[in-house]
This record gives structure tokens, sequence and C-alpha cells, in this order.
């Protein structure tokens, strides 16, 4: 049992296998060693209070990781270190190394933290940890969904436990999903101006009700404007046509208003529909900045711990959804 032992006594060990100098910190050991038949079992319960890493060290064997990161996600609110260290080894073994041993316990906690830092981040408050490094917007729309919100309320507990980390937000768009959904919403706000419905700057004028005169009006108004009124007078015999040979007792006022036809006429204004490519870059910066607002709103993170990356396009759809990505990194 060691208790209070100054850590900067220890610079020798910490240069050498850490790669970095200790500028101040208390240590405090329990250590229980078993051996049965030459075989060593050993538990460690590490505290280590307030340390603080100096100047980073040359040396050959130091560890290859992101030190800061790992004790920045083990350091808690009162910059305290609780670390548990199983070891074990074979001392009949010619290659059996003591101090090694414990460097590979030590290499293989912290390459386990830092591999799947949102992992430890949610067993802090007992949250799964699958997707907290994601955060999901419907397409085409910046608004966060109530279950992510409640996710990065999580989130923001669980980094108030870890003062010492930051977080950064990457916006993103998916060219595909957000264009589709974003010319469906340019066309349909089109059509309602049309049909003398009154909206505010870019609000949803809901699904469109193909039966409905006034949008059917609208629709035949559009696509005179984007094509000819010939080009609409020859899709709507050729729907007529179509439909004359699935009913031929139908009348031809029925096939001039039915729902089937204004659906073809839909369809075609939507593959001719424009689309803004600089939209896509500033939705993905609108999303970060509703992750930003929400993690720092009221009860949550200082501002000065998160921070957005460039936007970027993303492949991924999750359940549906456009998917913002999440990093974590230690604070400087």
């Amino acid at each position: 049992v060691f208790r209070n032992v100054e850590m900067t006594s220890l610079t020798p060990y910490s240069a050498r296998f850490a790669g970095y100098r200790i500028s101040s910190g208390k240590l405090s050991v329990d250590v229980q060693y078993k051996i049965k038949e030459s075989k060593l079992v050993g538990d460690h319960r590490i505290i280590m209070d307030k340390l603080t890493l100096g100047e980073k060290a040359e040396s050959p064997d130091a560890m290859n990781l992101p030190l800061d990161l790992a004790l920045a996600l083990l350091k808690d609110a009162d910059g305290k270190i609780d670390l548990g260290l199983p070891v074990s080894g074979d001392l009949d073994n010619p290659q059996f190394s003591y101090g090694h041993l414990i460097l590979k316990a030590i290499v293989n906690v912290f390459t386990k933290i830092i591999t799947a830092p949102f992992a430890m981040i949610g067993r802090l408050i007992g949250a799964e940890s699958g997707n907290l490094d994601k955060v999901g917007f419907e397409p085409g729309s910046i608004t966060l969904p109530p279950p992510e919100r409640e996710k990065l309320k999580q989130l923001a507990d669980a980094l108030k436990k870890r003062p010492n980390l930051k977080l950064e937000v990457q916006g993103c768009f998916n060219a595909k999903a957000d264009g589709e959904a974003m010319k469906a919403l340019s066309l349909r706000r089109s059509i309602a101006a049309l049909a003398g419905i009154q909206l505010k700057p870019e609000e949803d004028p809901g699904p469109l009700d193909f039966a409905d005169l006034k949008s059917q009006k609208a629709m035949e108004t559009l696509y005179r404007e984007r094509f000819s009124p010939d080009a609409l007078a020859q899709l709507k015999k050729q729907i007529k046509e179509s439909a004359a040979e699935k009913k031929p007792q139908a009348p031809a006022k029925e096939v001039d208003a039915s729902p089937e036809l204004y659906q073809k006429i839909y369809e075609k204004l939507f593959e001719t529909e424009p689309l803004d490519e600089a939209r896509m870059a500033e939705t993905a910066r609108q999303r970060a900045s509703a992750v930003l607002q929400e993690l720092t709103g009221p009860g949550g993170l200082e501002a000065s711990r998160v921070s957005a990356l460039e936007p970027a396009a993303a492949q991924e759809l999750m359940d549906g959804m456009v998917v913002c990505k999440l990093t974590l990194g230690a604070l400087k």
C-alpha cells in the first residue's frame, strides 16, 4: 500500500514509457500479488490525484498513444483517476519482465479507452454507447428530432463528469437524401404559392393533395411554364390513352381530373426541379450549429468545450436519417 506518493519522483519512468515528464500529482496504490506454481496474478488499484503532464520526452520505449486524450477520459471532475489494473504472467518464462508486464497492462487499458471513447462516456451515465458519437437529422431538415435532443442532453451530462474533454461536431449532408428532400420541399412550396397559399419563409406546406383542384391548376401552370402548353397536352393525351386501356368505360372528364394524372405531372416537375448545391453545405453548418446550441443550452456545457468542424458529405444513413459525427479530444 502506497499513499500520496509525489509523482514527480516517477518522471524517469513516465519519460521512458509514456514519453512525458510529470509536473505534479499524487499517487496512491493498493497492490496485491499471488503466485501459484510460478503463475503470477496481480491486482492494482491506482489513484492519481491532480496528475499534470510536463514536457514531452523523446524515448524509443514510449507508448505510441494519444496520452492526453486517455488521461482526459479517465480524469473525473475532482481531478482524480481511479484505475483498476489486473496483470498476470509466467515467472518460468525466460522472456518474463515485470516492467513490461505492467507497461503492457497499461497500454491495453489506454488502447481500449482511446479506441472506444464514447463507450466509456456512456458508462458514466449508464447510456448505450452505440450511437453517442452520431446525431441524426431527417433529410432536408436542420431541426433536431426529440430522441437526438435527449441523447445530446445525456452526452452533456456525461462530459460534465470529464471536464478535460472537448467535443467537435461535424455537420454533414447526404447528397441523395438531402437533395431529394430539398427538391420536394421547393416544389411543394412553388405549387402552394401558385395555389394562393400564404407561407412563411422555408415553411413546409405539407403533403400534396393530388385531388385538390387548386393544386391541380397550380401544377398545370407550373408544367406549362417549365415545358410548354403542348407538352402538357401531350402528357394528358398519353395518360388518357393509358387509362383507356385499363378502364375503357371511364369518362374523359374523370381521367382529366384523376389524381394519377397529377401524380405524373408532379413526377415530371420533380425531375426538373433545380437544386442549389450551396444549400447542402449550408444545411450541414446549420445542423452543426443546432447540435452546439443543444449542448451549450441552459445547464449544458461551456461554449469553450465544443466547436464545429468544416461540413462534409456523409454516405451513412442512420434509420433513414443523415448522420453528423462527433469527436472527442483533450482540452489543451
